[in-house]
């Protein structure tokens, strides 16, 4: 908005940008203002719109109604950050971001663009097993910002908790990243039977594990509830279990899905 646009007598500028979709940055620089009485709605529903820049000429001195004037501008940042909510879309914004005390919803010419992070995907295995742990080094982060541009980093650059290697069932693993948090849905299932010396299988609600003595098992619910966990005594052990269902029987890291 430069010098053919002279807008010196305009007294309503009410919405001059009204659902501009795709506006994701103006300058409104030189652009006059003394006169504009009505700015309702001037932005509103610009839903691309991450700034916009104006000088030390812009003004709202005679602006009298402003009502929506930023309504829905959902990635408009101020220069410090400031961002409007549809509480705070008048004209009382509309001017150069000064950060939390004194926010503005404006950019000054010449000074760089706010960008902040809009949307984070999470890029990593889509299944775990049972005692898995959560693989960080192998996984990435598309980051997509305000500003448009994209950026793909390690996963392990960001603080990772909520994941339970021994939760079996669908988990909800927190990503954080330079302050943004989203979430991770990954299922944690049993692991396939192996073959191997030991041998697990079910009757009459009784569980035996035929195996050499000392054996160290754990038997859980499908919701990784440890029902029962202990040693072997013998060669074949019998486990009386208070549960009907499916569980999981596991013994050297192998799991077995037995049904009481």
């Amino acid at each position: 908005m430069k010098e053919n646009l002279n807008t010196e007598d305009v007294t309503d500028m009410s919405f001059m940008f009204d659902r501009c979709n795709s506006l994701t940055t103006i300058d409104l620089s030189n652009l006059n203002t003394e006169k504009v009485v009505y700015m309702n709605g001037m932005f509103s529903g610009c839903l691309c719109l991450s700034t916009i820049f104006v000088d030390d000429t812009w003004t709202t001195s005679s602006v009298s109604e402003s009502s929506d004037m930023f309504y829905n501008c959902l990635n408009l940042y101020g220069g410090k950050g400031s961002s409007p909510t549809n509480v705070n879309t008048g004209a009382s914004f509309a001017k150069i971001d000064d950060g939390e005390e004194n926010p503005g919803f404006f950019t000054k010419v010449g000074d760089p663009a706010y960008i902040k992070i809009k949307s984070i995907q999470v890029n990593n295995k889509a299944n775990y097993v049972y005692g898995e742990e959560f693989s960080i080094i192998n996984g990435s982060l598309t980051i997509t910002y305000t500003s448009g541009d994209v950026e793909v980093v390690n996963l392990s650059e960001a603080t990772i908790s909520g994941y339970d290697k021994y939760k079996l069932g669908e988990q909800k693993v927190k990503i954080v990243y330079d302050g943004f948090e989203t979430t991770f849905t990954t299922p944690v299932s049993s692991t396939p039977d192996f073959q191997s010396d030991i041998k697990v299988w079910s009757s009459n609600s009784t569980i035996f594990i035929e195996s050499a003595p000392d054996t160290k098992y754990t038997i859980i619910d499908l919701n990784g509830r440890t029902l029962k966990s202990a040693t072997t005594k013998s060669t074949r052990e019998q486990i009386k279990i208070n549960k009907s269902g499916i569980v999981v029987v596991i013994i050297n890291g192998e799991s077995h899905k037995i049904s009481l």
